[in-house]
């Protein structure tokens, strides 16, 4: 992520904020595989325009896993990946999974705290699991935000979680 920064620029962080130097961003390319993050640490604040585009999503099927999966571990009711403040704008996802492993994990999947635009495409937020036990509901949402300006969830399916969206704005 650190090596896709571009063009640093000062802008404000929030309305009424501190002024912060934010980067245009690139893409993270993902080729097939599982990709485990540990909850609580993956926190974009800089990074404009950060794209995460996998190989292929299982999208609208339990019946298979996608191609590409990025798993969040371990125990948390924080978050699994988080959007903090206008440095981190513009987000994207495209052909992946994003999921969590295990019912120890009751965050929120995607948090997205003040950091407008936000975009899915061709995406499944939810549980790793497919069938009987490993097919978890305790996620609080798989998408939270705070800041619900251009949204956009196109060919996505959002599975396993308390909420699908939390709006706390």
């Amino acid at each position: 992520i650190l090596a896709l920064r571009m063009y640093p620029a000062d802008r404000i962080d929030t309305i009424g904020g501190n002024t912060i130097t934010l980067y245009r961003s690139g893409t993270l390319m993902f080729p097939p595989g599982v990709y485990r993050l540990a909850a609580n640490t993956l926190l974009i604040v800089a990074d404009m325009g950060h794209t995460f585009q996998g190989a292929g999503s299982r999208r609208f099927t339990n019946a298979n896993y996608g191609r590409t999966t990025l798993l969040i571990t371990g125990a948390s009711s924080g978050y699994g990946i988080q959007f903090y403040r206008n440095g981190a704008r513009s987000a994207q996802f495209r052909d992946i999974d994003i999921c969590y492993e295990s019912s120890s994990f009751t965050g929120h999947l995607i948090d997205c705290i003040d950091a407008p635009v936000l975009k899915f495409y061709n995406c499944y937020l939810g549980t790793y699991g497919i069938t009987g036990g490993t097919r978890v509901h305790t996620a609080a949402a798989l998408l939270r935000l705070t800041y619900d300006e251009d949204v956009t969830l196109q060919d996505c399916t959002l599975d396993g979680a308390v909420l699908g969206v939390f709006s706390d704005d």
